[in-house]
């Protein structure tokens, strides 16, 4: 792969050699002004060269079972407080329904985000994972954040 410019060059070389990159191989690829186009060409390759010319997806849908959040970030336009009336939790049957509703549409991952309810317990949360594997055991489900989890 032949580029223009003489660090992504160099950069191919040694993605081509197999050869580890250094910090500031990385830093370059970052910046704004290196061609997106030859990154994925080289990221091809080594994926290519891990994995065959095989990838591999999945169909999600985000289940966010309450938007009731302690928080006030900044860049979030989707939390409530609890007396808010855009707040809402969601009960057993309207998450079974969010999980029914990802099955008919091919989904094979429900992902699990939302406000960080105050008076919600663990045993809320456990819940509705319990409920959704047992009706929908062969959705893959990919719970919570680390802020979430803490």
């Amino acid at each position: 792969m032949a580029s223009n410019t003489p660090t992504l060059d160099s950069i191919a070389r040694k993605v081509e050699d197999g050869e580890r990159l250094s910090m500031d191989d990385g830093l370059f690829l970052y910046d704004d002004s290196t061609p997106l186009h030859e990154i994925g060409q080289l990221a091809n390759l080594v994926r290519e060269r891990i994995n065959g010319n095989v990838a591999y997806y999945n169909i999600n849908t985000h289940l966010n079972p309450t938007n009731i959040c302690v928080y006030r970030c900044n860049f979030c336009a989707f939390r409530a407080d609890l007396r808010d009336p855009r707040g809402y939790v969601m009960d057993d049957e309207q998450i079974l329904a969010r999980g029914a509703e990802a099955v008919d549409n091919g989904c094979t991952e429900i992902h699990i985000v939302g406000g960080l309810h105050h008076q919600k317990k663990f045993d809320w949360y456990l819940n509705l994972v319990k409920i959704l594997h047992d009706a929908y055991p062969q959705l893959h489900l990919q719970a919570w954040t680390g802020v979430e989890i803490n």
